[in-house]
Order: C-alpha cells, then sequence, then structure tokens
C-alpha cells in the first residue's frame, strides 16, 4: 500500500499529504510516512463522517491543523471489482497550496473568491491566513453561493465598499462556491463574461481536485518502472524507520526512567503519611499529616502532568475512546470539587440533567473537567459563583461549559493561556498551581478527537468550552454484578506469607508497617532480584510482591524466571513500581503478572489486594 502512495505522490507531487483507511476509518498507512498514527481510529473526523455518510468523493469544510496552518481533506472511496467499499484514499490540502493551484485564475479589474460551505475564504489572490478567514462570510454574493444558487448579479460588497457586478456558482461536487467581482465602473459585457469566468473558475477546480478521485480509483493498477531507484529509496527509508524507532524507544526508557526516579521517593513520603493519618489522634498531629500528604500530593500532580504532555508529545499516550455518558462525568467531577468550592464560600449552578453520550476516555475527560472545575474555584471571587453548562452543539457534539465570575483575562494574554508553565502571573499570588492543567487539558481534549476554547471578559469571569463528539448510547445487556464490599481494616481471619522483592529500604520499611496491620501475615523480603529468586524457591509464599528496578536484574526477568520454574509459577506475582507507562503495565500483565500497581501506592488498596489473595490461597 505504501508504494501505491508513493506512485501516487509522484504522480501528484502538490499533495500535501496521502494516506489510507479501512472502511471503519483505522488508519493503514500514510506518505509521508507517520508510524504513530498507524492503527488508530479517525472515525470522529470530518473527512471520514463525509465520505461514509454516502461513500461518495467529500471535501471536508476548513480546518486548523496541529501546525496553525489552514487546510482541508479531501477523501474518495475504495471499490473492488464488486463496487464494494475496500478503503478510503484521503489527502490533507493546505490552503496554501490551494492556493498555488488557483494563482493561473486571473479576472482583470477584479476579485475571484473560492469559499466553502460556511463561506469561509479559501482563495483569494490578496488575502490568505486564519486572519482572513471569515472576511467574506457576509458579503451577498458569498451568501447567495452558499445557499447553493448561482447567478449574476449588482450586489453591495461590504468589505470593498460601494457596489460591485458579481457572477457566483455552486460546485455541489466539492460543496464550494465561486464568486467573481468587478467594480461597477469597470464591468463590461457583464453577464457572458463574468458567467464564463466563473464557469472557468469551477472547471479549473472540478479538473484539479477531481483527478484526485479518478487517480484514487485506479491507483492500483499503475506500476513503477524505476525497480532500481524504488529499492534504493525503500533502503532509505527502513533506515529512517529504525533511527525513529531508536527514537522512540530513547523517549520510552527516559520516561520509565523519570516515572521510577520521581516516583519511588514519593512513595515513601505518601506511604507513611497515610500511615500516620490511619494513627493519629490529636488535631494539631492530624494537621501535619494533613500537610505532609497534600505537599507529596501536589508534587505527584506535577510529576503526573509532565509525564503525560511528555507521553502525548511522545505518541506514548494510551487513550481509551469509548461512548460515556456525559452526565455521569459531570457529577463526578463536581463530587470531587465540592469541598473546595464550599471553602471558599463558593455555589455551583449545576447544568439540566441531559442523557446524552460522548465519544471520550472517561478518567481523562473527568481529568479535563476536574482541572477546569478547579481553577473556576481558584481563580474565582470569594463568594463568586461556578456554572456548569451540558448541552446539544453543533455538528453532532456535545458542549461542557465551566464558567466563573472571577476577574477574567486580558484580552493580549488570550494567546498565553495553554502554553506549559505560563500561569499567566498568577506565580506571583498565594494561588497554588503548576501552570500545566490547562496545556494538558488542551491536549487530552485533542487526542479524544474534541476541541477546548476559551473566552472570557475582565472583570467578568472566563468561560471555558470542551466540545467532544457525541456517541451512541452502549447496548442494554445483562452484566453480572460485582460486589465491592466496604474493606474491613481488621481482617482477622487472612494469613500466608507475602514476599516483598525491592531494593529500597524506606520502601521495605513501608510495607513492613502495612503487613503489620495483618497479624496472620508473614512477610519476606530481598533487596535483590536473585535473593528473591531464592526465597521463592524455599519458602513457596503465597503472593510475591516485586519491583522492576532492581540492582541486579531487570524485575521484568525476575518475572520470568519465577514463571518458568516448576516450583515458583502458580505463585500471584503482583508488580509494584514507580512505572507508570501503560506499556510497561500490559507488557507485565501479558507476561503473567496477576496486577500492577504504581507507586506511590494507595494503601488501602494494597490491603485489599493482599486479602483477596491470602482468601483465595484458602479456598
Amino acid at each position: 500500500m505504501l508504494v501505491h502512495l508513493r506512485q501516487l505522490r509522484q504522480k501528484l507531487p502538490e499533495l500535501d499529504r496521502l494516506f489510507l483507511a479501512d472502511p471503519a476509518g483505522i488508519l493503514w498507512v500514510s506518505e509521508p510516512e507517520n508510524p504513530k498514527a498507524y492503527g488508530k481510529s479517525y472515525a470522529f473526523r470530518d473527512w471520514y463522517r463525509g465520505v461514509s455518510a454516502g461513500w461518495r468523493p467529500y471535501m471536508s469544510e476548513i480546518y486548523l491543523t496541529d501546525r496553525d496552518a489552514l487546510a482541508v481533506a479531501l477523501a474518495v472511496p475504495i471499490r473492488d471489482r464488486d463496487d464494494a467499499v475496500i478503503g478510503i484514499l484521503a489527502s490533507n490540502q493546505r490552503l496554501e497550496t490551494l492556493r498555488k493551484w488557483l494563482l493561473p485564475i486571473h479576472v482583470a479589474g477584479g476579485d475571484v473568491l473560492v469559499v466553502d460551505r460556511k463561506g469561509q475564504l479559501l482563495f483569494h489572490r490578496m488575502r490568505s491566513g486564519p486572519a482572513h478567514l471569515n472576511d467574506y462570510v457576509h458579503v451577498p454574493a458569498v451568501e447567495r453561493v452558499v445557499r447553493g444558487e448561482n447567478g449574476v448579479a449588482e450586489l453591495d460588497d461590504p468589505v470593498a465598499g460601494g457596489v460591485s457586478l458579481a457572477a457566483y456558482r455552486w460546485l455541489p461536487s466539492l460543496h464550494w462556491g465561486v464568486v467573481v467581482e468587478r467594480r461597477k465602473n469597470v464591468a463590461l459585457q457583464r453577464s457572458r463574461m463574468l458567467a464564463a469566468v466563473s464557469t472557468g473558475a469551477a472547471l479549473v477546480l472540478t479538473g484539479t481536485l477531481g483527478a484526485l478521485g479518478w487517480i484514487a480509483l485506479r491507483s492500483e493498477r499503475k506500476t513503477v518502472a524505476a525497480h532500481a531507484q524504488l529499492e534504493a529509496e525503500i533502503a532509505e527509508r527502513g533506515r529512517a524507520e529504525e533511527a525513529a524507532a531508536a527514537a522512540n524507544r530513547a523517549k520510552s526508557d527516559f520516561l520509565s526512567r523519570m516515572s521510577h526516579e520521581l516516583r519511588t521517593p514519593l512513595n515513601g513520603i505518601i506511604g507513611f503519611a497515610q500511615l500516620l493519618e490511619l494513627d493519629v489522634l490529636k488535631p494539631d498531629q492530624r494537621e501535619s499529616v494533613e500537610h505532609i500528604l497534600k505537599g507529596g500530593r501536589h508534587l505527584l500532580t506535577l510529576i503526573n502532568e509532565v509525564l503525560d504532555i511528555a507521553r502525548i508529545e511522545a505518541g506514548k499516550l494510551s487513550i481509551s475512546l469509548e461512548p460515556v455518558l456525559a452526565g455521569d462525568v459531570v457529577r463526578s467531577a463536581l463530587d470531587l470539587i465540592r469541598p473546595q468550592a464550599a471553602a471558599r464560600t463558593i455555589q455551583i449552578l449545576e447544568p439540566a440533567p441531559l442523557r446524552r453520550y460522548v465519544t471520550a476516555d472517561r478518567q481523562r475527560l473527568q481529568q479535563v473537567l476536574l482541572n477546569l472545575l478547579s481553577n473556576a474555584v481558584k481563580y474565582n471571587r470569594q463568594g463568586g459563583v461556578v456554572r456548569v453548562g451540558c448541552e446539544d452543539g453543533p455538528s453532532g457534539r456535545l458542549r461542557f461549559t465551566v464558567a466563573d465570575t472571577g476577574g477574567g483575562i486580558a484580552p493580549e494574554m488570550m494567546d498565553r493561556l495553554f502554553r506549559p508553565f505560563d500561569r499567566l502571573g498568577a506565580e506571583q499570588t498565594a494561588i497554588e498551581g503548576t501552570g500545566l492543567g490547562l496545556a494538558l487539558s488542551q491536549r487530552l481534549v485533542e487526542a479524544m478527537g474534541g476541541t477546548l476554547t476559551a473566552k472570557s471578559t475582565v472583570g467578568e469571569g472566563t468561560t471555558f468550552t470542551v466540545e467532544l463528539l457525541l456517541a451512541d448510547g452502549p447496548s442494554l445487556q445483562e452484566h453480572a454484578a460485582s460486589a465491592v464490599g466496604t474493606h474491613n481494616d481488621a481482617a482477622p481471619n487472612i494469613r500466608g506469607t507475602v514476599l516483598y522483592i525491592e531494593d529500597n529500604l524506606s520502601n521495605l520499611r513501608l510495607l513492613e508497617r502495612i503487613t503489620a496491620r495483618r497479624s496472620g501475615v508473614t512477610l519476606l523480603s530481598a533487596m535483590q532480584g536473585s535473593r528473591g529468586l531464592e526465597l521463592a524457591r524455599d519458602h513457596r509464599p503465597d503472593l510475591i510482591i516485586l519491583d522492576l528496578h532492581l540492582p541486579d536484574m531487570r524485575g521484568a526477568d525476575v518475572l520470568a524466571r519465577l514463571r518458568a520454574e516448576p516450583t515458583t509459577k502458580a505463585i500471584p506475582v503482583v508488580i509494584l513500581s514507580a512505572d507508570a507507562t501503560s506499556g510497561q503495565m500490559s507488557k507485565m500483565l501479558e507476561q503473567g503478572a496477576r496486577a500492577y500497581l504504581t507507586k506511590p501506592l494507595d494503601v488501602r488498596e494494597l490491603l485489599a489486594l493482599i486479602d483477596e489473595t491470602l482468601r483465595h490461597k484458602e479456598n
């Protein structure tokens, strides 16, 4: 498939990017190549929804790329001999590229405009870029052509001023409009000449872009004669792919190491603080413990946000898109933010119940909403109001809004709003923050196929808007009820032996204190992988808790040897590691780990896992 795309791009070198997807919208391959996007679903994109609606060629509306360039996407279905759709060929075209195609069209003393179905400017000889996108939306000739009308008329021109003679034609195959305008005092042979020019422009557009569809349907029949050159190109591409893969491995190793080095000391801080919280009784002691936990969790939040942004930029962040009931996520986020709002006597106005599903990752969507709500409370005035909205938006989307009554943001600062570590001067106040929340939230929303925008008025407040694609709700199925009981801290009947393989002394002491709450549990410990293997063979523990970063061998190798030896292969192994990357988690679970817990650990979660494992052993 890649060879065919290269052949097609050789024939049409002006194409910015070509890519192939299957009929469900899963990306197969692209030229230039982008391996990190392969296998991902793009069914939420406008070009896929358009082409799949009737399986006909489709031109998208104008959109802003991740490199701040205006572009459109053209998609055409690929059919087999039985006329069944077997794939989609699509191309992303920057407006600057289209501009080069259309510059040869010239009207003496007049202007040629090409607009999309919303009236947004696709082409003008003198105007281009985001600043001029909506210059002609309300020009009468444009309003007429967007309604699908064709004709010639004398109309007001609010952009140039005065009255112009305009010819306009709608191109239904592209959903674009062509408008030719000339000042009235130089208009000669008005109808015939302008109608002819309009028709000519339409033919240039239709012929140039229509060629894409014609070639796409027949590209598989084309062959390339220069095999030697192609083989050299493939070899060079292979070397480039190998270098890119090495760079990606280096990024993954860096993220893994950073996650481990930063989370390991925090595990001791937060873990021991949680134990103190369970025991302390005096108010002043409890307050001190709360300060330790607050500081530790703030550091953990900062680490998580930095690593999440790094993962997104490296293409390593795992996003699980599924139908999510919007109202449930909003309520969960509101429940978490109420104590913070109550402390500042801020009133929260909730949205009316709306049973709508959106395409999202539930955990990440809640993370975004919680961040927006937290900001709305933190940067609000004392006794202010936070208004939360959830309503149907345009183009099959659901709109979430979070509005505050704070001081607002100055217009000159709005373009800095989503920059990492830029707090817009708030770092000089007592308001806590990392400067990463909004930057991460925007990237997460975009990864879920949505948008995050903001508008603000100084002295009145700020409103953030998240728009996500609507989804069909899950089908009604019978689910087995999973009983989740309240954790019993006493658990007097739990008995067994636990082996902890960990090289950090602070973490060993922490687990000793945790398991001391189970009088029937015996804890064995090893600070090296080889010693842990010996203890596992000699004592046959009921549970092994394993760190992945050990001084003498990798934790993954310890797990592999435990699974390979007949005397230890049946012992359940739980990974407890500061490496919180999703790829590492998946790999360890595939290799036979029973569970994967991350540091800083949740004491109650670990106790519950120990209880469950040892109860299962007794049964």
